[in-house]
């Protein structure tokens, strides 16, 4: 699934946004889509997009009538030269609030949130669309634009693109409460009296107030920057993994593992080991190096049997069903770490489990065979929260962008 995001400067529409709502919304959508995904945005200032989101071209067509009018452009039997394959759209004055994957890898070629503001049927904050399912929309509204606004305002119809939509579609699939599709204020403040109702994924925040300007406690919990971890393993890619990341590393907290630990020159938050009595050595190193050295580190340890002192604490394999797992690796230790502190998500940069050479090393591991197995045991807590940007780990997860 892909999905699309519209962020341009108009005088009357959207002047209130910033980069880093654009960065905010692309975060609820990657925690609430758990497979990997392209975010694409529309937009006249893609110098400051995040790295994981691809800007496009402002839209050619209907411009001159103002507002999200051009948005109509991507129902041009063409649009899959744009954006191959079905996606999503999502306006940034929302807050999405539950798991999407299933509604939207079965959903149809069209579907579309429903409107609380009858005789309006269609809300454009979010909709589904294969490319080219639909021309009849664009190919209508390019022959009369200004014809076809008029009459579909004639006949209550309002809110620019939805309002086409609403004058040329009948009877859509709608995404509604029963799908856990709410407005902030028609359903929520009026009927729920502020709260979330349990069944809630998606909440329209059409007109005002934005979701920044309503202090509940389910709009703090949902609508907010992810908690991002970037993993540097020693792979010969490690470094130029980690670049390719570009502005995401910005705001993500670095959690070294072994040999990195040393040798990553920039500001580390998390040292990680599975031995534990190496620390002092990666430490001492990295503090003749004249490195940062305010990191918290954590290395192997099992209470009751074996509490490592060479390190600030201690974190225990993974068990199901009371049974102990296999490690994984430093690198899989690494992603537990990060995971039960609580990031949202994780990149692995250096950690192709494939046996290629070590970068701090200089050899190659011949026993990364005999530690995949611990990966797959873990595979459904890694899938949609853990992505790897290089090697056999990159084919199982997936990469972040």
């Amino acid at each position: 699934m892909n999905f699309l995001l519209s962020f341009w400067h108009d005088e009357n529409w959207q002047s209130s946004y910033a980069d880093a709502d654009v960065a905010l919304c692309a975060d609820m959508i990657r925690r609430n889509y758990k497979k990997p995904c392209k975010i694409y945005c529309v937009t006249d200032k893609p110098e400051g997009l995040r790295k994981d989101i691809i800007p496009l071209p402002m839209y050619r067509d209907f411009c001159e009538l103002g507002h999200c009018y051009r948005r109509l452009s991507v129902f041009a039997p063409d649009f899959g030269d744009v954006i191959p394959g079905k996606f999503c759209s999502v306006d940034l004055d929302c807050v999405i609030t539950g798991d999407l994957t299933d509604l939207l890898d079965n959903s149809p070629d069209f579907a579309i949130c429903k409107d609380y503001q009858p005789p309006q049927p269609y809300n454009g904050s979010f909709f589904v669309l294969k490319p080219g399912a639909r021309p009849q929309v664009y190919e209508q509204f390019k022959a009369d634009p200004q014809g076809v606004a008029d009459r579909a305002h004639k006949m209550g119809f309002t809110a620019c693109d939805q309002s086409v939509l609403a004058y040329i579609l009948d009877d859509e699939r709608v995404f509604s409460e029963s799908d856990g599709f709410y407005s902030y204020k028609y359903n929520i403040k009026r009927q729920f009296n502020g709260n979330l109702p349990e069944n809630a994924r998606f909440i329209a925040f059409h007109g005002h107030p934005k979701p920044s300007e309503v202090n509940l406690p389910w709009v703090k919990r949902y609508y907010r920057p992810s908690k991002r971890a970037i993993v540097l393993g020693g792979g010969s890619g490690v470094w130029q993994e980690l670049e390719s990341l570009g502005n995401i590393k910005d705001t993500a907290s670095i959690f070294a593992v072994n040999d990195s630990i040393a040798a990553y020159s920039g500001k580390i938050d998390y040292a990680i080991t599975l031995h534990p009595e190496k620390m002092p050595k990666w430490k001492q190193v990295r503090e003749n190096n004249g490195y940062d050295m305010a990191f918290k580190s954590v290395g192997y340890g099992r209470k009751g049997f074996s509490i490592p002192k060479e390190t600030d604490y201690y974190l225990d394999y993974w068990y199901q069903d009371g049974v102990k797992c296999s490690s994984g690796s430093s690198g899989l230790f690494a992603v537990k770490a990060a995971l039960e502190l609580g990031f949202d998500d994780v990149i692995i940069c250096g950690v192709p489990m494939d046996g290629g050479i070590n970068i701090h090393r200089g050899k190659e591991w011949a026993d990364f065979k005999g530690y995949r197995d611990a990966w797959l045991e873990q595979l459904p807590r890694l899938k949609g929260r853990v992505f790897s940007q290089s090697g056999w780990t990159k084919e199982l997860l997936g990469s972040f962008f």
